[in-house]
């Protein structure tokens, strides 16, 4: 731990942000940007979660995605619909929303700064997300709405009982409590349905290409996400799970919890926002 607590205090020296961490959590040890972008190109696998309404997340993603340099990145984006490819034509909203983006529920421009270099820079961009209909129909129906190919997908990677008693909890989380138990099999079911179609956006990138997806933090998890498909669907990748988390009180108590949901984590400073959970339901 003594180590791990004076990689923390290094790193914050060493990053372009002086309130910003990097730090390789199978290591303990601190990263400068230059370091984790080494570490990146001997993978063949990049999976980059974020919170979805930090900006500086967004920019962290589209400076990465410009800099990683010797392989070209493929980019799976959870804020695309599976089965679209971003085209560009002009205007980089209209060709987003072309692609399954939803501009009023993404916040738009909170996400500019993620796909503006990769329009600049020409990197393949598809999408890997549910469509909104198939999702509330799973979340409705349960496994006989689930598509062929994300029912394989699953069948091939459960989850084990521990992972989904996680997911259950996160799920109840997330919906401030609002969500009845009696949903939680289906809720948990789409929510690995997005997993399996973020994988299998992943699964279309041509030889030799980085896969990258770009998803929310739980997606990336090791315990209940797509690294769980990865594992068990393409075991041979090499694949590395970076969050992007807040800094919330002393990083050091969260460290152990941290390791077992990602190999590395970039700690921003909080994005200051309303209470999620203020006047949940309402609407």
């Amino acid at each position: 731990m003594r180590s791990l607590l004076t990689a923390l205090t290094l790193c914050f020296a060493l990053t372009s942000h002086a309130k910003e961490v990097i730090l390789d959590l199978k290591s303990g040890q601190p990263l400068t940007r230059e370091q984790l972008i080494e570490q990146i190109k001997v993978h063949d696998i990049l999976l980059l979660g974020e919170i979805h309404d930090n900006h500086r997340h967004h920019a962290i993603h589209g400076e990465l995605l410009r800099d990683i340099g010797t392989k070209q990145p493929f980019v799976v984006a959870e804020h695309l619909t599976y089965g679209k490819t971003y085209t560009q034509r002009g205007d980089l909203l209209d060709d987003l929303t072309a692609a399954g983006f939803d501009g009023q529920g993404w916040d738009w421009p909170t996400h500019l700064q993620l796909f503006a270099p990769i329009a600049k820079h020409d990197i393949p961009l598809v999408g890997g997300n549910l469509p909104l209909e198939a999702a509330r129909k799973i979340a409705r129906e349960g496994e006989t709405a689930l598509p062929d190919e994300f029912a394989r997908i699953l069948r091939a990677a459960p989850l084990p009982a521990l992972a989904a008693k996680t997911l259950d909890q996160d799920l109840l989380d997330g919906h401030c409590g609002h969500l009845k138990a009696s949903m939680l099999p289906n809720m948990r079911l789409t929510q690995r349905a997005r997993d399996a179609a973020m994988f299998a956006g992943l699964r279309t990138a041509p030889a030799g290409k980085l896969k990258v997806l770009v998803a929310g933090n739980g997606h990336i998890r090791m315990d209940y996400g797509v690294p769980v498909i990865i594992e068990a669907l393409m075991p041979q990748s090499r694949w590395m799970s970076v969050a992007f988390i807040e800094a919330d009180g002393d990083i050091k108590d969260q460290l152990s919890t941290l390791k077992q949901r990602y190999t590395h984590v970039w700690i921003t400073e909080a994005t200051i926002r309303d209470d999620p959970c203020a006047g949940f339901g309402k609407r």
